[in-house]
Formats: C-alpha cells, sequence, structure tokens
C-alpha cells in the first residue's frame, strides 16, 4: 500500500495542480476548471502508519455543480472529516480510481471514463475484453489476470455501475 508522508503529499497536491494545467492546454479550446479534492471529497486516515492517506467517507458536488465550465478536473485530495484545534483540516491522498467512481456515483453520471496509460483490461492472451461483467472481473481478479494498479480501476468500475453510473469505460484516450 502507498506511504504519503506531510512532504509528499504537498508535493502530489502541486503535481496535480500541474497536470491539471498540462490537460487543460491539451483540451485545446474547451474551457475547463480545476477544483481540489479537499473541496469535494472527505476522508478518514486509512491506517496511522500509512501516514496521510484518506478512505473517502463523504462527497460534496457543490463546488463541480456551480463549476462554470464543460471540463472539470478534480484532484484525489481530501480533507479530513473534522478540523484541528487549529481550526484547520489535515488533507488525504486518496485512491484516484476510488475517487473518479465515488464523485460519478455522486453525480449520477451517465458514464465514467478512466483515461490509462493502457487500452484496457486485458484477458490472459493480452487481448483486450470488451465488455467485462462483475463475475467474469472477479474471476480475473482471482486467476492474477488482472492485477496491480488495474485492480481498483476495476472494482471501482464495477461499484460505480452497481450504484448507478450508466456505463464506465477503462482506456487510452477519451475517444474510444
Amino acid at each position: 500500500e502507498r506511504i504519503t508522508t506531510a512532504d509528499m503529499l504537498a508535493l502530489i497536491d502541486d503535481e496535480f495542480r500541474k497536470m491539471a494545467k498540462n490537460i487543460t492546454s491539451m483540451l485545446s479550446g474547451l474551457e475547463s476548471v480545476f477544483v481540489s479534492g479537499s473541496e469535494v471529497f472527505t476522508s478518514s486516515q486509512k491506517s496511522a502508519k500509512l501516514g496521510f492517506v484518506g478512505e473517502i467517507v463523504s462527497v460534496d458536488i457543490s463546488k463541480i455543480k456551480s463549476a462554470q465550465a464543460p471540463v472539470i478536473l478534480v484532484s484525489p485530495i481530501a480533507s479530513s472529516e473534522t478540523e484541528s484545534a487549529a481550526g484547520y483540516r489535515d488533507l488525504y491522498n486518496v485512491n484516484a480510481d476510488v475517487s473518479a467512481s465515488r464523485l460519478a456515483i455522486a453525480l449520477a453520471a451517465s458514464e465514467l471514463i478512466y483515461c490509462t496509460k493502457v487500452n484496457g483490461v486485458n484477458d490472459s492472451a493480452g487481448n483486450l475484453i470488451e465488455k467485462i461483467d462483475a463475475d467474469g472481473a472477479a474471476e480475473l481478479i482471482s486467476s492474477g489476470v488482472i492485477d496491480g494498479g488495474m485492480i481498483p480501476k476495476v472494482r471501482s468500475a464495477l461499484e460505480s455501475l452497481k450504484s448507478g453510473v450508466g456505463s464506465v469505460r477503462i482506456g487510452r484516450t477519451l475517444i474510444m
């Protein structure tokens, strides 16, 4: 599991802001806005030994709903449930796949697209799987065909579908 120190979290947050600027420039002409996940996601600390790694406990879509842009980029950073004695909230690094899923569910999205470095979910022969159901995904995970970072992505995709998101795509680009 990932471990996140306070110093690492500051770097992670900064990198997401830079990535949002890069994505915005690649969208060539589409207006977009960046919203820090800390304004959307509330989290509890996953484990003290993991540092500033969190589990999302709630999603507030008011910032998303009020954003005046067709594309809204949200970082996988969450704020703590409670304020400290000094009046601030801790920030937590949360899984990006889980945060995308939870946001899609909260927005009652018709579609969730996971943009990845790979073409999608592959079978044991390395061929792209066009469609997969929960049983098929569970079998591929238990047999080790789906592994590593694809596991939380597939599990989050299935959770999204189970919770009302219309469809989920996993792949290299937005255009499929």
